[in-house]
């Protein structure tokens, strides 16, 4: 194995780009494979085209490029989350020019089509409703991807890229607003749990008068509703959106849930309940030709480790220990972890 790749039962087995960014996280906290995921980088920095594009898939088979937003993403995310977990400068220096061309990409794309239209190919994937404009899901990515440059340049004190983005981010944070937004139903797009999360997921996105009205309209649809219906790029999102914003039990409910569609849902049916993650929520019984072996929902195991256990590693400078536990014992009530870093 020298990539990170999707489905082993059916002839694909590519090295998709937004499987590595979700997982990457989860993976770096289990296992020491940050030479693998370096030798990825160093992959997707061969593969990236003279305007910046990076491609769906690495090496380039299958997809598009300029890749999706969210799959793209993992060019940013896995240089992020290695530095986060080794404290290696290095890394971000070694990829930063990369990085940037690749959000350069993206800024052209956007200026072609305004958020409201910007590409994308995959939307919320897996999801078991869509957002009705998969240009939010897409949008999303992009200013993920910037906010992120922008703690990129501040690490590496490059002055000229942290006034130069953080422009570009504001420009970008009140347009998702203003054409996202929708007055009638106090929330974004279509009300959707995947609209909405994404949204908040965001800095500075929602409006602090309205973040509370919005977080109160996602709450009831995921009460009313009483599961989650986004796929791979939202649940990522979900799960610390809920802890960091006061509602962990409903995390917790959501993370225990054993009906579908849900994590647990795969563990616990009535056909074969699974050792490793599906490629969808419904892989059994309806989407038999899915893998039963698939690491793009594994981003709830960061959730694990940041959130349940609390511990957070911030570069290896000062290793940050904050357990998040339930009153409810029924939901919680005890956690165990242990995480074996390089320093």
């Amino acid at each position: 194995m020298s990539l990170p790749t999707d489905c082993p039962q059916r002839n694909e087995r590519r090295g998709w780009m937004g499987d590595a960014a979700l997982s990457i996280d989860e993976v770096l906290y289990n296992f020491d494979y940050v030479n693998f995921y370096l030798n990825f980088l160093t992959m997707i920095a061969d593969n990236q085209a003279p305007d910046g594009a990076v491609s769906d898939t690495v090496p380039f088979a299958v997809g598009t490029s300029p890749a999706d937003p969210n799959w793209g993403t993992a060019y940013a995310m896995i240089t992020w989350y290695l530095y986060e977990h080794t404290g290696d400068v290095t890394i971000i220096e070694k990829y930063y020019i990369g990085i940037q061309a690749w959000i350069d990409c993206l800024t052209n794309k956007y200026k072609e089509t305004g958020l409201a239209h910007m590409f994308y190919n995959y939307g919320d994937w897996a999801a078991f409703q869509q957002p009705k404009n998969a240009s939010l899901v897409s949008s999303y990515a992009f200013l993920h991807d910037v906010y992120m440059f922008i703690n990129m340049s501040e690490i590496l004190n490059r002055t000229d890229n942290i006034q130069k983005y953080t422009q570009l981010y504001q420009q970008l944070s009140d347009e998702f607003h203003r054409v996202c937004y929708n007055t009638t139903i106090n929330g974004y797009i279509d009300g959707s749990q995947t609209a909405n999360i994404l949204a908040l997921a965001l800095p500075n996105v929602v409006p602090t008068t309205l973040r509370e009205t919005v977080l109160e309209s996602l709450i009831n649809n995921i009460r009313t509703t009483g599961y989650f219906t986004g796929g791979i790029v939202s649940v990522a999102a979900l799960y610390p959106l809920l802890s960091k914003e006061g509602h962990h039990d409903l995390a917790l409910q959501l993370a225990l849930s054993t009906s579908y569609p849900s994590y647990g849902y795969m563990f616990h049916n009535n056909i074969q309940n699974a050792t490793t993650t599906w490629e969808q929520w419904n892989t059994l019984p309806n989407q038999a030709d899915s893998s039963l072996n698939h690491h793009m929902f594994n981003s709830i195991g960061s959730w694990f480790y940041r959130y349940l256990a609390g511990i957070h590693l911030n570069a290896l400078n000062t290793i940050h220990i904050h357990p998040r536990m339930s009153y409810r014992t029924d939901l919680l009530d005890y956690v165990d972890a242990e995480v074996v870093t390089i320093e």
